[in-house]
């Protein structure tokens, strides 16, 4: 919890009732900006316009030597550390090396040394290294082989495997979870291997597609249907029709926020990306892919991913659908993605 700082009555009330005279912006010259702490206009050059508080004088020529704002002394005083503007353009607090300083990139805020790693495509900390210390992937898996897949560092690596998996989604709690076409699988993390939790009922004919909410809740999608699953059972309930004109091309994933979404198949196009009402099931179309047999879809630090049967990894803006080529892997086939608990 922050504190909270009051302004009390002076112990010195103005005679008359009158407010004090004193200087305020108006009053500044040529070379001067008001200081809204001093209630005095001071120069506006940073290095000679603070109050040294080691000792000598001010820019109005008085002696400050070890006096605090009430006029007392006050041994402790710090002096503030500034950095000019044009030492510092995106205002980050640290100084850029053409002026002495350790920013790497005085054009990019994300960019200093004291800043902490986090999963992108840029060296944060300013130390030569691209997430270094931090783990940065989610699941994926061909039809026989989980992996993991940086999609910073464009690398994947082979886990362990796969019961023939149509998808895969991760729990709240950690735990993977995987479907095909007419089954529902759990993944034991300890033993590494996975185990059958039971058959959907009949009526689902083509499960190609499992996303897990964030309160625990699954999903499935057959063709043009959406299905609630419980996942310590493989029971299902219709939730609803998404649309006559959409057929799950093979994923679905719901992102922080909750919102589901479906990427559709259609026959000599492109997928398109649609989203779909977790409560009613329907759905609407955002717009085309440009990709077309997208098999996977995982989102994770503010993006929205996207792998094809032809090894692409794509992001897709989950407003218009439109997808980005990030990275082919030669010689894979991707069927499904998830989170992990790093994203």
């Amino acid at each position: 919890m922050g504190l909270l700082f009051m302004a009390g009555c002076s112990e010195d009330p103005v005679r008359g009732g009158g407010e004090p005279e004193v200087e305020g912006p108006e009053d500044c010259v040529a070379g001067e900006i008001y200081n809204t702490v001093l209630k005095r206009c001071v120069t506006s050059n940073l290095d000679a316009g603070r109050e040294d508080a080691s000792g000598g004088e001010d820019a109005s020529g008085e002696d400050t030597s070890g006096e605090d704002a009430s006029g007392g002394e006050d041994a402790s005083v710090e002096e503030d550390v500034f950095v000019d503007d044009g030492c510092d353009e995106d205002r980050d607090g640290a100084r850029s090396i053409a002026c002495g300083g350790a920013d790497c990139d005085d054009r990019d805020f994300r960019r200093s040394p004291d800043r902490a790693e986090s999963c992108d495509s840029i060296d944060n900390n300013c130390d030569g290294q691209v997430n270094e210390g931090i783990s940065c992937t989610f699941f994926a898996h061909s039809g026989d082989t989980l992996y993991t897949i940086d999609p910073f560092k464009r690398v994947a690596e082979a886990v362990g495997e796969v019961p023939g998996l149509q998808d895969i989604d991760t729990h709240p709690d950690g735990t993977l979870y995987g479907v095909t076409r007419e089954e529902l699988y759990r993944f034991d993390g300890a033993r590494r291997r996975w185990t059958m939790v039971g058959t959907f009922p009949a009526r689902i004919e083509d499960a190609n597609g499992l996303a897990i909410d964030s309160a625990g809740v699954g999903y499935v999608t057959s063709g043009d249907s959406l299905y609630e699953v419980d996942l310590g059972t493989a029971r299902t309930q219709l939730i609803g029709v998404v649309g006559e004109t959409f057929y799950s091309s093979g994923d679905c994933v719901v992102n922080k926020r909750d919102s589901l979404f479906m990427t559709s198949k259609a026959e000599d196009q492109p997928d398109t990306l649609v989203l779909v009402n977790r409560m009613t099931g329907e759905g609407v179309e955002l717009g085309s892919v440009g990709f077309s047999r997208v098999f996977g879809l995982t989102a994770g630090w503010d993006a929205l991913y996207g792998l094809t049967s032809e090894g692409q990894l794509i992001t897709l803006d989950s407003r218009t659908g439109q997808g980005t080529l990030v990275h082919t892997f030669e010689g894979l086939r991707w069927y499904g993605a998830a989170s992990t608990p790093a994203r």
